[in-house]
């Protein structure tokens, strides 16, 4: 951590004890990504670095649009939710259908993907994809994931 060797001249004073707590408690809030894969593309490349939210229930929990990074057991991912407890959702070529509305999706390649089997998501699992539909490996063929997957929320 680049900010380290301060930590020991911060807590010798009241005002550097709080900018030390507070360095502290952000560098366990907030991490760091790497993009690898073109699944989130275009809104995110491979290589590119995101600051990730590791508590996102504190700023008003994840919903439809939220990006994730998520801890499966083959690999870490980043995802876009589509979809939470009780929503219905069915990806196609048009796009995403959540709870018979078509989402506005003003970041995604609108390439054509086949229809897929509706799901209705059960409550504390999230339905997910990639922004980049034709090659992400995503809720499509997994089903829904288990919120306590989340790594976190990626923060814009």
């Amino acid at each position: 951590m680049p900010i380290a060797f301060l930590l020991p001249a911060l807590r010798d004073t009241p005002m550097g004890r709080m900018i030390a707590g507070t360095l502290l408690t952000l560098g366990a809030v907030l991490t760091f990504g790497e993009v690898d894969g073109p699944s989130m593309e275009p809104t995110y490349e491979s290589g590119d670095v995101v600051v990730v939210n590791r508590f996102p229930a504190l700023t008003g929990g994840l919903m439809p649009g939220s990006v994730v990074i998520l801890d499966r057991p083959d690999n870490p991912y980043i995802k876009r939710v589509m979809g939470v407890g009780g929503d219905r959702v069915q990806v196609g070529p048009r796009g995403v259908k959540r709870n018979g509305e078509m989402a506005d999706e003003d970041y995604t390649h609108k390439a054509a993907v086949r229809e897929h089997d509706p799901w209705t998501v059960p409550p504390d699992w999230l339905y997910v994809v990639g922004d980049n539909r034709p090659v992400s490996v995503d809720s499509r063929r997994w089903g829904p994931v288990k919120g306590e997957e989340v790594h976190g929320a990626v923060v814009d």
